[in-house]
């Protein structure tokens, strides 16, 4: 019984997070790819800030160095495809 509430809780927390992801206005879009693979760095590097989208996506950034390596990969994958906004944007 205990393993069961366990499993529906860790689910429970990951939709949480990614949820938070996707309802976040990040600087660049987070696939679902880079969620999956960042949801636990969100815990483990910012786990005070689950809730408030904007204070988890800064600590994100700040943590960027602390990341696993396949959320690290994700996060540079999807900056890389971004399009550069042009030298006279302001």
């Amino acid at each position: 019984m205990i393993a069961i509430f366990t499993k529906a809780a860790v689910f429970l927390i990951a939709a949480f997070v990614v949820s938070v992801f996707a309802l976040s206005t990040p600087s660049f879009a987070w696939t679902s790819e880079t969620k999956n693979k960042c949801v636990g760095d969100a815990f483990r590097l910012c786990g005070s800030s689950i809730g408030n989208d904007k204070a988890t996506e800064a600590c994100m950034e700040k943590q960027r160095t602390s990341l696993s390596e396949g959320c690290r990969t994700a996060v540079e994958k999807e900056r890389a495809a971004q399009p550069t906004p042009s030298a006279g944007a302001k």
